[in-house]
Parts: C-alpha cells; structure tokens; sequence
C-alpha cells in the first residue's frame, strides 16, 4: 500500500530533466542510484528517461532484466 497521498507527491519533470541532460553531456560521467519505499515513482523516473534516450540519435537502451534472457541483435 502507498502510504502517500496525491498531495504529498513531488513532480518526477525536475529529476528527469537533471539526470537526461547529464547522461547526454558528453564530457560528463555520472551514476545514479534511484531509491525509495514502494509506489514513489522510481520504476515510472526510469521508462521515462528510458523512452526520452532511445529515441535519442547515437544512444542504445539495453534492458537488463536477470529473471529474462538477455537477447542480442
């Protein structure tokens, strides 16, 4: 159960547009560690910036999923 209500949500635009324009800086290297209790946003943050990149010119998304096969090209 998400013990957050509407109001207490913060808007994701701020954190997506922060970790978009650092993995695309080319000069730049950053790692993030996404973290949180359940049913704050981390999986919705991730297919976001997942999305916005692939659609990217020069830039591949690999999901990494241990429970699945890792299917090649």
């Amino acid at each position: 159960m998400n013990p957050f209500t509407t109001s207490s949500k913060i808007s994701r635009s701020e954190n997506v547009e922060k970790i978009q324009n650092a993995f695309l800086n080319e000069n730049a290297m950053y790692s993030y560690l996404i973290t949180g209790i359940e049913g704050t946003g981390k999986t919705v943050l991730l297919r976001t910036l997942e999305e916005i990149i692939e659609n990217t010119p020069n830039w591949i998304v690999l999901n990494i999923n241990p429970q699945k096969n890792i299917k090649l090209f």
